[in-house]
């Protein structure tokens, strides 16, 4: 759905493992499983990862139109339909996975343009997910909202 443009996906991985206990590995296959379901346009299998009390943060300006705080499963569906009507992801590159006990850090990058002007991005991210047992609970983008805003 919302990740029909995007053109790869790129696993070029270092895995990090932090004061983690057994099931920290569970928590990185739930991780890099969202990464693919999202490269697949495969929202409802990735959204099955998420507790129904999700909260879903991206921090940036107004200008960026998927920019916020979304709660719960439904809002979290409407941030994806927000991020398919407003970019064309060329690429999307998690590099490094760092797994702590409840949670998981990835660093990577991103391209794409914003559909709106046209105009290209670039932009480097830390992604972070919460869990709460083997579900998501939290996600926080920080990203270079500076690049992205000036694409829209």
């Amino acid at each position: 759905m919302c990740s029909a443009g995007i053109r790869r996906l790129m696993f070029t991985q270092t895995l990090f493992l932090m004061n983690t206990t057994t099931s920290s590995p569970s928590k990185l296959a739930v991780v890099q499983q969202m990464y693919q379901q999202f490269a697949q346009g495969n929202i409802p299998a990735l959204m099955n990862a998420l507790t129904d009390d999700i909260e879903w943060i991206l921090w940036g300006p107004d200008a960026i139109p998927y920019a916020g705080t979304y709660k719960g499963k439904e809002a979290v569906g409407n941030f994806f339909q927000q991020l398919a009507a407003s970019v064309n992801i060329s690429h999307l590159a998690p590099r490094h996975f760092i797994v702590g006990e409840n949670e998981v850090v990835v660093l990577g990058n991103e391209g794409g343009s914003a559909l709106s002007t046209g105009k290209a991005f670039e932009a480097e991210w830390a992604h972070v997910f919460f869990f709460r047992g083997e579900q998501v609970c939290k996600f926080c983008e920080y990203t270079d909202t500076a690049a992205l805003a000036a694409a829209f």
